[in-house]
């Protein structure tokens, strides 16, 4: 399907229609512009989180050895929250593992 048919789908269904890439550094520039440096610097400070939500890219290290590098969008504090407190069961094993170290590779 191309990206114009796409588009029209989009639009019919109530999507947001594209922005153009120029659109889309002014509306960082302005997020940027209102970041609270403060609030900023203590949150990383109390827990190592830049309290932003993004797509991370991340290393996670399972209490078996296993090693899984992926992307995940949420806080560093979320992301990390996820991979330390769950339990994950891969499609050919009956054993659960939980990770037990993340690193954020971005």
């Amino acid at each position: 399907m191309s990206k114009s048919e796409w588009e029209g789908i989009g639009k019919k269904a109530g999507w947001m229609d594209p922005i153009s890439e120029r659109e889309a550094k002014e509306k960082a520039l302005r997020h940027e512009r209102t970041r609270d440096p403060v609030a900023e610097d203590v949150n990383q400070s109390l827990n190592g989180d830049d309290g932003y939500k993004a797509m991370r890219y991340i290393r996670v290290t399972f209490d078996d050895g296993e090693v899984l590098e992926t992307q995940i969008n949420g806080t560093k504090a979320e992301i990390k929250e996820y991979y330390l407190t769950n339990d994950f069961t891969k499609s050919d094993e009956k054993t659960s593992n939980r990770g037990i170290k993340v690193e954020f590779l971005d």
